[in-house]
This record gives structure tokens, C-alpha cells and sequence, in this order.
């Protein structure tokens, strides 16, 4: 059971979730277009979409924060 939910503060979990990718998204967005191309050539890093999902990758790294898939508000399966 959902603890929030039972406490009556009628909390919409889905609407909260979109909103927080959608910023997580835009963030990651801005990270990708503010590195200077020495650095966007040194870490591999590249950003496409896919079927609406937004790919944020770094070729010549493993951070988890930076290689991301992100689909705001869906579950898809691509067949890319």
C-alpha cells in the first residue's frame, strides 16, 4: 500500500513522475549542448532521439548519469 495515498494527501504519483523526467530531461539536454566541443569529443558524448525517448550517451565513459535513455511519461519498446 501506498503510504502517501493513505494518508489522504491525494498525491498523483504519475503526474509527479512526468514532471520529474521532464526536468531531468531538459537538464540533461542543457548538459550536452553546454560542453564545449573538446570536452563532447574527449567523453563521446552524443544525444538522439528515438521513437520519443531521448538518448543521452558518453562513448568513453560509464557514468550512469550522463548514459541515460529517458521517455517522458511512457514505456515503448523500439525495435532500434
Amino acid at each position: 500500500m501506498d503510504l502517501i495515498e493513505d494518508a489522504g494527501l491525494g498525491v498523483d504519483h504519475v503526474a509527479i513522475t512526468k514532471r520529474l523526467e521532464t526536468v531531468e530531461r531538459a537538464a540533461l539536454i542543457d548538459l550536452h549542448h553546454a560542453a564545449s566541443a573538446e570536452v563532447q569529443e574527449a567523453m563521446g558524448l552524443n544525444l538522439v532521439t528515438i521513437d520519443g525517448a531521448s538518448v543521452f550517451v558518453a562513448e568513453r565513459g560509464t557514468n550512469i548519469v550522463i548514459n541515460r535513455v529517458i521517455h517522458v511519461g511512457g514505456i515503448r519498446v523500439s525495435a532500434r
